[in-house]
């Protein structure tokens, strides 16, 4: 098949885009061209801006794609994009969302105060019913890409036109090489020595996660079912650990000897004090219907997955570190 991909050159894309050609299949990419391809293998690309879609569309339409996979979709204009451009002409779109969209999210973050919602989610959840869940989290501006960030209108407005045949992955928490966020700021206090201090209920919090390489084989999979009918998968690990089993685990593979101390929320250093969250309402999915249906099943134990991110992290450090490792500040907060 001659696949194209919006995207693709960051995280999960070039996992896609590699486990595609080994299969057989031609991959074309659609981006701006400023990041370096990490392919070993020749790729076609087109470089244009995602807001500018549908000028390309004569474009695309040559090249005739059997499916498209939209990496990148966080808006509605995206989405209408999106559809307007490969209506009729593909046998399929794949679009990436993400479990954010489930009215657990809202409970999660204080925007509803109705009483826990029971997890795992499966896809039939129901869904959040306020819109753009990050313009307050991170204080958009109008032009942020946050302050227009919504997969419930990305996935209600492909599945609106009745002649695009759609598959829709709601992905979660993704870790792996490429990420600095899931692993690192627990990894760098290991590799320092140093204590980890956990506000006591986050502690037992619950959260579906997934490693890079197996997300990009659900995806690949999804791209290659040739059923036809629209269909929404979760996709994640079978076991969501609590975010007190996540660290023991990346302790573990670091040979870490130091110890966990939970605090309460308001004893915590500024710099940890994350918004004050539900943590008691846990966001896990049900990821049975993906692996029933297509067949998935994760390429890597979760600890050897957990390995190889580690390994990644020690010998591809950031080049720059933020303030959240204020070690006077923790030491006084511990004392």
């Amino acid at each position: 098949m001659r696949i194209l991909i919006i995207g693709g050159t960051k995280f999960i894309g070039p996992y896609v885009a590699q486990n595609l050609h080994e299969k057989g299949h031609e991959i074309i990419l659609f981006n701006r061209g400023k990041t370096a391809y990490p392919f070993s293998f020749q790729i076609s690309s087109i470089h244009g801006d995602r807001a500018d879609l549908l000028s390309f569309k004569d474009k695309f339409l040559e090249l005739s794609p059997d499916v498209v996979i939209d990496m990148i979709p966080y808006s509605e204009s995206d989405a209408k994009q999106l559809a307007m451009t490969f209506r009729g002409a593909v046998k399929r779109i794949v679009i990436i969302s993400s479990c954010d969209v489930y009215h657990a999210y809202d409970r999660l973050w204080n925007r509803s105060t109705e009483n826990l919602i029971p997890t795992p989610l499966d896809e039939t959840s129901e869904l959040r019913e306020m819109f753009f869940p990050y313009r307050k989290i991170m204080n958009s501006q109008p032009n942020d890409w946050s302050s227009h960030y919504e997969k419930i209108l990305v996935e209600n407005t492909i599945r609106s036109f009745p002649d695009i045949n759609s598959t829709i992955l709601r992905l979660p928490m993704v870790y792996g090489p490429g990420d600095y966020s899931r692993i690192y700021p627990y990894l760098k206090r290991m590799d320092d020595d140093r204590p980890i201090l956990l506000d006591k209920n986050k502690s037992v919090w619950r959260i579906c996660r997934g490693y890079v390489e197996d997300i990009a084989n659900a995806i690949v999979l999804s791209v290659l079912d040739t059923r036809s009918g629209n269909r929404i998968y979760n996709v994640g690990e079978k076991n969501a650990y609590s975010e007190l089993e996540w660290i023991q685990q990346i302790g573990q593979i670091a040979g870490w000897k130091n110890k966990i101390i939970k605090l309460p929320h308001d004893k915590l250093p500024p710099h940890l004090t994350e918004p004050p969250l539900n943590w008691e309402q846990n966001l896990t999915t049900d990821t049975r219907l993906i692996r029933d249906e297509l067949q998935y099943n994760e390429l890597y134990p979760h600890m050897d997955a957990l390995r190889i991110s580690v390994d990644w992290l020690r010998t591809h450090k950031p080049e720059q570190i933020d303030n959240t490792f204020d070690y006077n500040s923790e030491d006084k907060a511990i004392s």
